[in-house]
């Protein structure tokens, strides 16, 4: 089946050598005889973070005489987090790779960094990413809002709803029909180099002039709240400014400014937002993810973030100006049942309403594979 989907990127990270993955191939190709060549036994001689040290004997066979003779070969392999240390201490490949726990929850743990998810996405610490050096972010996704940029009123448009976790093998996760208000999904892909979330836009959105009154100046923001996380350094960019000075003037929010946040061993890079179409998927595929170059991807939209505290939470703040996403919702279905007109308006504040997030309950639902639930 054929459909499409608009995924926008939320609250992705990378370890802190991917940039130099970027420019860096993750294998290293050997050149070998023209002659007819056996397959090689591969022979691991060393590992570390991010290389591998390869050795392999080559069996030719001469095409006139006959005779056989062997060849040593050895390259390096070099990728962002190719390998990771065991309980041991001993070096182990690296996985794209998730797995359902006997207890109904999942994890990602054959890498340097670990997550794990709860069943539910509905809950205070949904996910858990805990970092090379031991540092620990507990995260949750909140809300979807319209920001008018020019008088600082925000409209609460969904909010995050009960939905437990579906593995899709090998190193996605999708919490389908996540909220409510509009009709999407969160989607998590693990991979050796870091983790990307996407909230996966199924139906277009009700419009921001059902909440705003206009639609001029608006841009799309998705909440994420994280508990007690480490400090990052932030570096700040504008990524698109308001030219009209009288209009700049009276402007609440007149830039679409991005925050690259450094935590060390772990950064968050700029977002995006784009189409996908499902006949593109690989199935059976690990999902790969990558860093969004603008200059280049042209048809994406850039998904700007801001890292604030608010009644004493911290906030990912990530966030598009409208006039770019529209034209992308548009190939969607439309929308189906919407609150009424003074309910929608009745959601519009200064401040922002933040949704409270439920205590983890003892007993949940358990995750499913593809629909299937995990035999216990």
């Amino acid at each position: 089946m054929r459909y499409r989907r608009v995924l926008v990127t939320a609250a992705s990270f990378l370890t802190a050598a991917a940039l130099l993955a970027q420019t860096t191939p993750q294998e290293t190709s050997v050149t070998t005889s023209e002659a007819k060549t056996d397959s090689p036994a591969l022979r691991v001689l060393a590992r570390d973070a991010n290389s591998s040290r390869v050795e392999w004997t080559e069996r030719l066979t001469n095409a006139v005489t006959g005779e056989v003779t062997q060849q040593n070969h050895n390259y390096v392999t070099v990728g962002t987090g190719l390998n990771y240390q065991d309980e041991s201490g001993a070096w182990r490949e690296s996985q794209d790779l998730i797995e359902l726990l006997p207890n109904g929850s999942a994890a990602a743990l054959r890498g340097q960094h670990k997550v794990r998810f709860s069943p539910n996405l509905n809950t205070q610490g949904a996910i858990t990413v805990t970092t090379v050096s031991n540092r620990v972010f507990r995260s949750h996704p909140l809300a979807l809002y319209y920001l008018n940029a020019e008088t600082g009123e925000r409209a609460l448009v969904a909010r995050v709803k009960d939905t437990i976790g579906e593995l899709h093998p090998p190193n996605q996760l999708v919490y389908p029909d996540c909220l409510e208000g509009a009709k999407a999904d969160y989607r998590v892909i693990y991979t050796k180099s870091g983790m990307e979330a996407d909230l996966v836009l199924l139906e277009q959105l009700p419009a921001p002039e059902a909440f705003l009154g206009t639609s001029r100046s608006v841009r799309l923001e998705w909440v994420t709240e994280f508990l007690d996380p480490p400090a990052p350094q932030t570096k700040t960019r504008i990524l698109k400014q308001q030219a009209d000075a009288a209009l700049r003037q009276g402007m609440a929010e007149p830039d679409l400014v991005d925050s690259t946040l450094n935590f060390g061993d772990l950064w968050f890079p700029l977002g995006r937002a784009f189409v996908w179409d499902s006949s593109t998927n690989t199935a059976g595929a690990p999902a790969q993810i990558r860093l969004f170059n603008p200059a280049k991807e042209t048809n994406d939209v850039m998904v700007a973030k801001h890292w604030v505290l608010e009644q004493q939470r911290q906030l990912l703040i990530e966030s598009a100006d409208w006039s770019d996403i529209a034209p992308k919702l548009e190939s969607l279905p439309q929308a189906g049942r919407v609150a009424s007109a003074s309910n929608l308006k009745d959601r519009v504040t200064k401040g922002r309403q933040l949704p409270t997030t439920k205590v983890a309950a003892k007993k949940s639902k358990p995750m499913t594979v593809r629909g299937r639930t995990l035999p216990r």
